[in-house]
């Protein structure tokens, strides 16, 4: 039995929504933890604890990041192309941050100097708070809606460009974004250390929290009105 083609799209949006879902909950305490790092660890022995909670499976969780971009150029070549080519700048900021993070992992301990360290820690911060800063602001567009054309063939054209993204709804979705993937950071390291780390996880938790509450709220506010 051949599915209809609304059976197939609400199937395609399904399994693109959980691709996007469980990237969100595994591979987003990740970044938190990553944007928590040099702000958390004060030493070396405590940013080495604070790694090694997601050393073991940061790179399975990133498989859910791929896959989705797979099911969506799978489900929409012609949206794909059209959004990805017109927002390439966007992109390719956001695949170098990524590029950051499994060379931060494997580099670090690579030489025994304190500087050397230091650095790549930063650069994995880098990695871990530009993403989710750039999907808040794609998210937020979304939510806008995004200038797409048709030319004389009825192929789909994105009229818009970087600097078209970035006005006052997209920064507010892209800081949420980066304030919830925080505070689930903050709640990973909390489980998984003890000590003075768990103690600092466990404030930037609530701060972190307060923070969601309240652009949430304003998000919120600014989509109903």
């Amino acid at each position: 039995m051949i599915a209809d083609y609304e059976t197939l799209k609400l199937i395609w949006w399904g399994l693109v929504g959980v691709l996007l879902i469980g990237f969100a909950l595994t591979d987003g305490f990740d970044m938190g933890v990553g944007v928590l790092l040099p702000f958390l660890g004060r030493n070396d022995e405590q940013r080495r604890v604070i790694i090694n909670t997601v050393g073991p499976h940061w790179e399975g969780n990133q498989v859910w990041f791929v896959t989705a971009g797979g099911a969506l150029f799978a489900a929409w070549p012609l949206v794909y192309a059209s959004a990805f080519s017109g927002m390439y700048a966007a992109l390719i900021i956001t695949l170098m941050a990524l590029f950051l993070r499994p060379v931060g992992f494997d580099y670090r301990s690579k030489q025994d100097s304190a500087r050397w360290r230091k650095n790549w820690d930063w650069a994995l911060f880098v990695g871990s708070i530009v993403p989710p800063l750039i999907f808040g602001v794609a998210f937020g567009n979304l939510f806008l809606g995004l200038p797409f054309t048709f030319d004389e063939l009825m192929r789909p054209r994105y009229e818009g460009n970087l600097w078209g993204l970035l006005t006052l709804f997209p920064l507010l979705a892209g800081l949420l974004s980066l304030s919830m993937l925080v505070m689930h950071g903050g709640v990973w390291l909390g489980l998984k250390t003890d000590g003075v780390v768990r103690d600092r996880a466990n404030g930037a938790t609530v701060k972190a929290a307060v923070v969601t509450a309240l652009l949430f709220g304003v998000c919120g506010v600014w989509v109903a009105s």
